[in-house]
C-alpha cells in the first residue's frame, strides 16, 4: 500500500515552506499519494514551490512510485497548471490556459530561448527579457499601462535578468495572481540554479559563511558575483549586470508589501516594519515571492530615482559593492515602449 501524503488545506507561504520541508524529508525508494482532499486556498507561491517539490521527489525516485488522489475540486489549481508541473497528468500544461482576468498560470521560461531570440533578432538579451515580461504583466494586470503593469515588468525583467546572468538554471517557473479588492498582487519566481550563496561566491570581496548571509547581501544595492572593484563598466551597456536590480524590486514590494526570497538552507523576508527568517530544508536554486500594494505604485520614476540614490550611499562605504550606480535598464521603468 502506498503511504498516503496529505496536502495542507491552505498553501500560504508559511504552509507551503513547511509542507516542501515534509516532501523533502520522504523516503524515495517508497511509493506514495498525495491526498488533496483538503485543499482550499492555495497562494501563487505555494503552487509554484509545491509542484516543484513534487516534481523534484519524482525524479529522485528510482523504485517508489508517487500518484494523487480527491483532486477533483481544485479545478482553479488545474487551470494554473499545478497538477502537470509536479509531473502528474490532470489539468492544463505549465503555460497553457495563457491567462486571465487577474491571474497567470504557472509558466516554465527557457533561457535557451531568450538567447536564441535574441540572437535571431539582433537585439540584446534584456531587451527579449523586457519584451517577455511586459507581456507577462499586461496579461495580469489587464491593460498594457499603468502603474501596476509597469511595477510588474520592472519586477519580472530584473528578477527574469538574475536568472539569465546568475543562476546557470535551463529555465525560469514564475506564476501571480492579482486581487483588485485587496490592493494586491502576488508574483512567485523559482529557478533550479547555482543558488545566491554560489553566485555571490564569484566576488572576490565578500565575505559569505552561511545561506543567510548571501540572502542578505543579495538584497543590498550594488552587490553581485559579476560586478565589482575591479571589473571595468561598461559605460555605454545599458544591460550590464550592476547588483542594484533585487535591491531596487525589494524597494518597491516593501512599501505596503513583503518580499520573501529562498535559496540554500534559508528563507529571508522582509517588509516595511519586519524582517523574518527561518531554516528550510536544502533548496537547491532560488524562489522569490514578490508582494505588492497596488495603492503604493503611483510615482514609478520618482521612486526608481530615490531609491537608485539611497543605493549608492548605503553602497559607497561597502567593499564588495558597486558604488558606482546601477546600470542604465535598472533606473528605468522600462527602456523601450
Amino acid at each position: 500500500m502506498p503511504i498516503r501524503v496529505v496536502v495542507p488545506p491552505s498553501l500560504t507561504f508559511a504552509n507551503a515552506v513547511k509542507f516542501r520541508d515534509t516532501i523533502c524529508g520522504l523516503e524515495p525508494e517508497h511509493d506514495y499519494v498525495f491526498d488533496f482532499r483538503k485543499v482550499g486556498h492555495t497562494e501563487p507561491f505555494g503552487l509554484l514551490l509545491i509542484s516543484d517539490a513534487i516534481s523534484r521527489f519524482q525524479d529522485s525516485q528510482i523504485f517508489g512510485e508517487t500518484g494523487y488522489c480527491n483532486h477533483d475540486h481544485m479545478t482553479y489549481q488545474s487551470v494554473m497548471g499545478f497538477f502537470r508541473s509536479a509531473g502528474f497528468g490532470h489539468g492544463y500544461a505549465p503555460g497553457e490556459a495563457g491567462g486571465g482576468v487577474n491571474y497567470l498560470p504557472i509558466t516554465h521560461l527557457s533561457m535557451a530561448g531568450i538567447k536564441k531570440e535574441a540572437e535571431d533578432k539582433c537585439q540584446p538579451e534584456g531587451v527579449v527579457v523586457e519584451e517577455h515580461a511586459h507581456r507577462i504583466a499586461a496579461v495580469l494586470a489587464r491593460q498594457n499601462s499603468g502603474s501596476l503593469c509597469e511595477a510588474l515588468t520592472y519586477a519580472l525583467r530584473e528578477v527574469m535578468r538574475n536568472v539569465l546572468e546568475h543562476s546557470g538554471a535551463d529555465e525560469v517557473r514564475f506564476c501571480a495572481q492579482h486581487w483588485p479588492t485587496k490592493n494586491r498582487v502576488h508574483l512567485a519566481i523559482l529557478d533550479r540554479g547555482k543558488g545566491v550563496r554560489a553566485s555571490l561566491g564569484r566576488n572576490p570581496h565578500l565575505t559569505i559563511n552561511s545561506d543567510a548571509d548571501a540572502l542578505k547581501l543579495s538584497l543590498m544595492p550594488g552587490v553581485s558575483g559579476r560586478m565589482f572593484a575591479g571589473v571595468r563598466k561598461r559605460r555605454h551597456d545599458v544591460w550590464q549586470n550592476s547588483g542594484y536590480g533585487l535591491y531596487m524590486t525589494t524597494r518597491l514590494a516593501i512599501a505596503g508589501g513583503n518580499f520573501w526570497i529562498m535559496s540554500g538552507r534559508t528563507a529571508y523576508g522582509i517588509a516595511s516594519t519586519a524582517v523574518r527568517e527561518r531554516e528550510i530544508a536544502p533548496f537547491s536554486g532560488t524562489a522569490l515571492r514578490v508582494s505588492f500594494d497596488t495603492t503604493q505604485l503611483a510615482s514609478m520614476e520618482a521612486k526608481l530615482a530615490k531609491f537608485h540614490k539611497e543605493g549608492v550611499e548605503i553602497a559607497r562605504p561597502f567593499k564588495g559593492a558597486n558604488a558606482e550606480g546601477a546600470s542604465l535598464a535598472s533606473t528605468m521603468i522600462r527602456t523601450r515602449f
